[in-house]
């Protein structure tokens, strides 16, 4: 986790402006229902950058996805938990 933090901040931040104000002002919503593919919504539980009530809108636009909220967890519960996230990604994927 160390590792990728110090990565991250190593990039440059006008790069990282660019990238959020481009994201910022794009909602596909709309467009959700046009998504076949089954989903995974995870969510970290402690979560800063995205809401409960964001990915719930997010998996409740899609045909067919499964929201999954990750005790303990925040923004990167692949590299804080692991071993939970390969588990329910496994489930999802086995179903």
């Amino acid at each position: 986790m160390a590792e990728r933090r110090a990565a991250f901040l190593q990039t440059d931040i006008g790069v990282f402006q660019n990238a959020c104000a481009a994201l910022a002002g794009l909602d596909l919503r709309p467009r959700l229902a046009e998504v076949r593919a089954s989903a995974l919504v995870l969510l970290g539980e402690h979560d800063e950058a995205t809401s409960p009530a964001m990915a719930r809108e997010l998996a409740a636009g899609l045909a067919d996805a499964r929201f999954v909220m990750l005790p303990d967890c925040a923004h990167v519960p692949q590299l804080q938990a692991p071993e939970m996230f390969a588990r329910e990604t496994l489930d999802f994927l086995q179903r």
